[in-house]
């Protein structure tokens, strides 16, 4: 596949209100980006969306998945796509940051924090760095993550 110098985006918002909910899928000419947020279900849940999930993304063309799992490394969704071929941006590029948070939640005097944030690029893509950018402005930090073409 001859691959641009710029792509065309396809953002899927892939929070699923309820069960049975599908998000509508259109093809993308290049890349497909899945965002993915899940609030407050259990591991079984996140598990069955993110199969439905990637039963609906381009397996045709390289695509990255994103967002707030609210789910730990080694959660449903997190195997599910590790299974799939997808790879943990941040892990791959920090392979040494086993503690890193993306979540944090002041409570009685102390910090709560877990990683839940992550941007996983299938197979056909590379990891040239990836970083946790604090803010203030939301109790999730950044991930930013600079992508290539693998191979």
């Amino acid at each position: 596949m001859q691959r641009p110098a710029s792509f065309v985006f396809l953002l899927l918002a892939a929070a699923l209100p309820a069960p049975g909910a599908e998000p509508a899928v259109q093809s993308a000419p290049v890349l497909t980006l899945a965002t993915y947020n899940i609030y407050q279900k259990t591991e079984a849940t996140r598990a069955k969306e993110m199969e439905r999930i990637g039963e609906l993304l381009a397996k045709d063309r390289p695509v990255v998945v994103l967002g707030d799992f609210n789910s730990l490394p080694g959660g449903a969704a997190m195997t599910l796509l590790t299974g799939r071929g997808f790879k943990d941006s941040f892990a791959e590029a920090n392979p040494a940051e086993k503690q890193a948070t993306t979540w944090h939640w002041k409570q009685q005097g102390s910090e709560v924090k877990f990683r839940f944030d992550y941007i996983f690029p299938s197979r056909d893509i590379r990891t040239l760095e990836s970083r946790i950018v604090p803010s203030d402005a939301s109790d999730h930090d950044l991930v930013v993550s600079r992508l290539g073409w693998a191979g």
